[in-house]
């Protein structure tokens, strides 16, 4: 770390547990590329790290930069991995300025390595949480253990406001950032549509995220076999791994709807599948800023989104893409129905969606706005 602070170099450590591949882990990946990017000194702890490191950015962006990215695994089996609180606290007593924490277990092990340490915790948080107030476990990972909280909407900072636990001034409201290539190429399109055997006039709908009860993919289940009888030929794929799948899959079988609702799983293409989208539909009961609603409308896809968490905030239902009510089923469908029926609405959708998200969520942004939490974090904890 240099003393020339609009200069500073930081030695940056995050810490992802996951051992899947969602909405959180890439935000995690493309952060790491865009601080070494900016020059920092970045180690991405995690217990997987193959699963990030053959997702990096090709060419890496920060290749030719003064910064670097590095990767070390870790155990983090559990939240009383002693050895891996031993490992990771020696590391940032020696090799950390700060620690950017992005999961649950994170928080709790990242918190209490990086108090022990004297190295400032960012804690970074995506979804609309309250801290359980008689929890000790929650008093300690979200009120005594950060020294300040990041969030992506303004909705979840408000929630995190009403907690006597946290202090409003350390939570930082950053966007995300998402990458905006535009829409795919009539080839891409052409392919894609054929590997999913998918006819001339199928409307092809796409959803992604984790299998988990708070993303309400049953909505989507029940919508394709509501605008099937209404004739409106969708077809549509969630894409995703998680402990909702049983239960999704039952409920395919129960509606007799497995020739137009799949599940593929998890890919590594999502980014392909959506340059070939029609629709792309999120149907979310919590959320902060949807990582996936992003990458769709980055697309330039026609987006239909629940209001959840602060889909709001930056962006304009009936301009940018259209936002149902949290808890209004009847429209999710009605609105996916007229998007499926409506291919100008869904250009002019796409189109704009695309110009706002370019604007407002682009990653050099994002790094500038989280570059000066994190250099701030750094010289408080200093003095």
């Amino acid at each position: 770390m240099t003393s020339d602070v609009p200069n500073m170099k930081l030695r940056i450590t995050m810490l992802c547990s996951s051992t899947l591949w969602a909405g959180t882990e890439k935000w995690s990946l493309r952060t790491a590329e865009t601080l070494a990017a900016m020059g920092h000194d970045v180690t991405f702890i995690a217990r997987k790290p193959l699963l990030f490191m053959e997702r990096r950015a090709k060419p890496a962006p920060y290749a030719d930069g003064p910064g670097t990215l590095r990767f070390r695994p870790l155990p983090l089996v559990n939240d009383a991995d002693l050895w891996s609180f031993y490992l990771l606290t020696s590391w940032l007593r020696r090799h950390a300025d700060v620690l950017i924490a992005t999961r649950v277990r994170d928080y709790w092990l990242g918190g209490l390595a990086a108090k022990l340490a004297r190295v400032p915790e960012l804690l970074r948080l995506g979804v609309e949480r309250k801290p359980r107030e008689g929890y000790w476990r929650d008093r300690l990972r979200y009120g005594s253990l950060p020294s300040a909280i990041m969030v992506n909407a303004h909705a979840i900072k408000d929630i995190l406001a009403t907690s006597p636990l946290i202090d409003p001034d350390t939570v930082h409201v950053i966007y995300n950032g998402v990458e905006t290539p535009g829409p795919g190429s009539n080839e891409i399109r052409t392919a894609v549509r054929t590997e999913l055997g998918l006819a001339e006039d199928d409307i092809f709908v796409l959803g992604a995220g984790r299998l988990a009860t708070e993303k309400r993919w049953h909505w989507v289940i029940e919508a394709a076999v509501e605008l099937r009888k209404r004739g409106i030929p969708v077809q549509a794929y969630i894409f995703g791994h998680g402990n909702e799948n049983a239960n999704l899959m039952n409920r395919v079988g129960e509606l007799n709807a497995g020739e137009f609702v799949h599940f593929p799983g998890l890919t590594a293409h999502l980014d392909r599948y959506l340059g070939a989208a029609d629709v792309a539909v999120m149907s979310s009961k919590t959320e902060g800023v949807s990582n996936s609603m992003l990458e769709a409308l980055g697309r330039g896809v026609a987006t239909l989104a629940t209001s959840a968490g602060g889909a709001a905030e930056k962006l304009v239902s009936e301009r940018d893409l259209i936002l149902v009510g949290n808890d209004d089923q009847a429209g999710f469908v009605d609105q996916l129905a007229a998007l499926c029926q409506d291919s100008e609405l869904r250009a002019k959708l796409g189109s704009q969606g695309l110009e706002t998200v370019r604007k407002e969520f682009s990653w050099d942004r994002m790094g500038r706005e989280l570059n000066e939490v994190l250099k701030g974090l750094v010289l408080t904890h200093e003095r």
